[in-house]
Parts: C-alpha cells; sequence; structure tokens
C-alpha cells in the first residue's frame, strides 16, 4: 500500500467517529411524531423502516396507477395499499395517513419509489459512495 493510499485512510477513519456522533444527535433531536410509534424499535435507527414502508407503498400503488390517474384514483390507491403490507400494514396506514396528499403528489410526479421518499425526507439521500 503506498504511503499517500495509508495516509488517506487513516485520515478517513479519523473523521468516521465525528460524523456518527453529529447523525445520533440528530437523531436525538428530532421529535417523535415524525415516526409512529410501531417504527421505533429498540436498538434500530427510525429512518431505514420509514423508507422501506414507504418505498414498498409508492412501488404497490405505482404498479396499479396508469399513466394518466387522476388525484382521486391515486389517493384510492393510497388508502388501500395498506392491506396487503402484511406485517409493515400498521406503519404503513401511519405513513400513508400522514402524508396521505405528498404521497399522492409524488405519485402523480411519476418519479420512482426512492427519489420520491428522499424528497418527502422519508428516505435518507444515497451517499455518493453507495451502490445505486
Amino acid at each position: 500500500m503506498s504511503p499517500a493510499v495509508a495516509v488517506f485512510l487513516l485520515l478517513m477513519c479519523s473523521a468516521l467517529p465525528l460524523d456518527v456522533q453529529s447523525h445520533d444527535s440528530q437523531l436525538r433531536d428530532h421529535s417523535n411524531e415524525d415516526v409512529p410509534e410501531e417504527m421505533e424499535a429498540e436498538g434500530t435507527a427510525k429512518i431505514p423502516v420509514v423508507c422501506t414502508v414507504c418505498k414498498r407503498i409508492m412501488e404497490s400503488v405505482q404498479k396499479k396507477l396508469s399513466n394518466d390517474a387522476s388525484k382521486a384514483e391515486i389517493i384510492e390507491k393510497l388508502h388501500s395499499v395498506c392491506q396487503k403490507l402484511g406485517p409493515l400494514k400498521s406503519a404503513c396506514k401511519n405513513v400513508v395517513n400522514k402524508y396521505l396528499n405528498k404521497l399522492a403528489a409524488e405519485l402523480a410526479s411519476h418519479d420512482d419509489a426512492r427519489t420520491a421518499c428522499v424528497k418527502l425526507k422519508l428516505c435518507k439521500p444515497k451517499d455518493f459512495w453507495e451502490e445505486a
């Protein structure tokens, strides 16, 4: 390993604890009203569960919609989507109830599920080193 690579790795590793600490403090600063209680499992981060639920909602509804779906049709599909999500049903209902109009607007925009959920701040954007 070249000395330049070794120095780079040491610098990157020393910066990681600072980033993790700031991320932890940001999670503590958010109020619990943004995430339903069912999604707050002991020892797990809140965002991944909400993100998973959001993506499943968006993907399920997108499959059922025509390209020229009306807002009423989109909202109807959003109200019925949670019945088919099994163990995520309760969390799904909470997300749909809280973000109904925003979810409908994103579905009308034809963004992919991940992009829509990031725009709604229910998923974190991928870092540049993560796979697409």
